[in-house]
C-alpha cells in the first residue's frame, strides 16, 4: 500500500495527504513545522479517528486543516483547542451528527470554516460570535438556534 510519513515532507510547510491510504504520525518528532495540512477523502484517517484527533491537537502551529469528504461521524471538543494559530477549517462532507459547543473556543484567528453537507441539525450560532477574525463560515444548516 500507499505509506506517507509526514516526516518525509521536511522542505515543506504544507503536507498534502489527500487520498492516502495510510498516515504515520510519529508522536515523538511530531511535525512541529507543518502549518497546512490536507487530509481530504483518506480512509484510513477515519479507521483511527479516536487516535488520530489527539495527534492533530498537537500539530500546534497549524494556520489550515483540511479534513473534508472523509465520512467522519464523531469530532472531540478538544480536538482544535490548543491549535490558536488556526485559521482554516474544511470539514464539509463529513457525517457529523453534531458541533460541540465550545469546539472553536481558542481558535480566535479563524477565518474561514467549512461544515457544509454534514448531518448537522442544528447548532448555537454562538459557537462562532468570540471569532472576530470569522470572513466566511459555509454551514448550510438550518435551523440556528440561540
Amino acid at each position: 500500500g500507499d505509506h506517507r510519513d509526514l516526516h518525509s515532507f521536511p522542505t515543506r510547510r504544507s503536507s498534502d495527504l489527500n487520498k492516502s491510504i495510510y498516515i504515520y504520525i510519529d508522536l515523538e518528532g511530531l511535525c512541529m513545522w507543518i502549518t497546512h495540512l490536507y487530509l481530504s477523502e483518506n480512509k484510513q484517517l477515519v479507521e483511527n479517528w479516536d487516535s488520530n484527533q489527539l495527534y492533530l491537537s498537537q500539530l500546534v502551529n497549524l494556520q489550515a486543516i483540511d479534513l473534508s469528504k472523509n465520512s467522519i461521524s464523531n469530532l472531540s471538543p478538544g480536538t482544535f483547542r490548543p491549535l490558536v494559530d488556526l485559521q482554516e477549517v474544511y470539514f464539509g462532507n463529513n457525517n457529523l451528527p453534531v458541533l460541540p459547543m465550545d469546539i472553536f473556543i481558542n481558535n480566535t484567528k479563524l477565518e474561514y470554516i467549512d461544515l457544509q453537507f454534514n448531518h448537522i441539525q442544528e447548532f448555537k450560532i454562538s459557537i462562532f460570535s468570540h471569532l472576530n477574525s470569522l470572513k466566511y463560515q459555509r454551514c448550510a444548516i438550518c435551523p440556528f438556534w440561540d
